[in-house]
């Protein structure tokens, strides 16, 4: 639309919340969305995790012994531990993470030419398998899936981005 600006941020829980209030942001495209009366959320559909590697340097679909004993690169803004990490807790098991990112873009110049794993969202590890030359494959633990939510402050327009969104998100 004429006129209209978009930037995309990838901050963390507490701090999309202060872009909102600080106006930063009109929308936000999270998972499991926080409740805030002065927040209008709509559910876009439900997400999973993939697991991410190169498949000239590991071999899949990976086993649970294949994934404990694998190097871990980390995608968090602002911690080390993850939703893997609370699932094999589940399970008594733990994995080590080598590195950790704070964006899904740098994981292919970290998986590439190294026996090494992500687990990240469904849909970002097939965009990234497709764009990068990598391949995604099941995670051997269960790890659940999740709602993906639009976020907006109740008093905003813009009903036609919301629409262009909810419609991407479902192809």
């Amino acid at each position: 639309a004429p006129g209209v600006t978009i930037a995309f941020r990838q901050p963390n829980r507490a701090r999309g919340e202060q872009a909102f209030t600080a106006g930063e942001i009109d929308l936000a495209m999270v998972a499991d969305p926080p409740a805030r009366s002065w927040l209008a959320a709509q559910e876009l559909g439900r997400s999973a995790y993939a697991c991410l590697y190169d498949p000239r340097m590991v071999e899949g679909p990976l086993s649970l012994e294949d994934f404990l004993a694998l190097p871990h690169v980390l995608v968090s803004f602002s911690t080390h531990q993850g939703a893997v990490d609370q699932a094999l807790r589940r399970i008594g098991q733990q994995r080590r993470a080598v590195t950790a990112l704070t964006h899904f873009s740098a994981l292919p110049g970290f998986l590439r030419g190294t026996r090494a794993i992500s687990t990240i969202p469904t849909h970002a590890a097939r965009a990234l398998a497709e764009e990068h030359g990598l391949k995604h494959g099941p995670v051997p633990v269960e790890m659940g899936d999740y709602g993906v939510s639009l976020l907006w402050k109740r008093e905003a327009g813009h009903e036609w981005i919301r629409e262009v969104i909810a419609g991407a998100f479902k192809v």
